[in-house]
């Protein structure tokens, strides 16, 4: 009877698939020469990948064979994206392993980084975004900018403006002219 490797965290795989864009189990099995039926076991949590398997999965996915040892990194927060009507769920899919990354990492490195004091003021005011008007977000950007001392001019390099609030700010290809933008929230 096949053991598997002990503490292999299924959701590693499926997120691991996703941020490197693998499609479906039956693309990453044609990848590893493996059945279908076996990466199924192995991201339904049935099955473990013996230990020669998880080598092949962390190359194929470029990543540690430790990363599917680690416990799934939560991140509670929503995500929002500037997409069109079209965009494909695999390339929002890719966005969101990419965001859960970097949530992640930066939740790593804050331990050896001072990161500056995050500078965002309530600007709802108890209230859902879900709610605003064009003129309430006209409002809000008066009042970031006047609470950032920006002026009123263009901003010309609004990329420093969000690192300098606290804010940490990563650029990857996004792979579709359909999406052109994600942001988060995490503590």
């Amino acid at each position: 009877m096949r053991v598997g490797t002990p503490g292999f965290v299924p959701e590693r795989l499926i997120e691991a698939r996703a941020a490197r864009r693998v499609q479906s189990m039956k693309e990453l099995a044609g990848i590893l020469g493996v059945s279908p039926s076996s990466v199924s076991r192995w991201e339904t949590g049935k099955q473990a990948p013996e230990a020669d398997a998880l080598a092949d999965l962390a190359r194929a996915l470029r990543v540690r064979r430790e990363f599917f040892l680690r416990p799934v990194f939560d991140s509670l927060r929503p995500v929002f994206y500037r997409t069109l009507a079209s965009t494909l769920k695999r390339d929002l899919s890719y966005q969101e392993a990419q965001m859960h990354w970097l949530h992640e990492i930066s939740d790593v490195v804050q331990h050896y980084v001072d990161f500056p004091e995050l500078n965002i003021p309530d600007v709802l005011g108890g209230t859902s975004y879900k709610q605003l008007r064009d003129e309430d977000i006209e409002a809000i950007a008066d009042d970031l900018r006047q609470h950032w001392v920006m002026g009123d001019g263009p901003c010309p390099n609004i990329v420093t403006v969000l690192e300098k609030i606290g804010c940490i700010v990563g650029s990857i290809e996004m792979g579709t002219s359909k999406l052109d933008g994600v942001c988060s929230w995490s503590k």
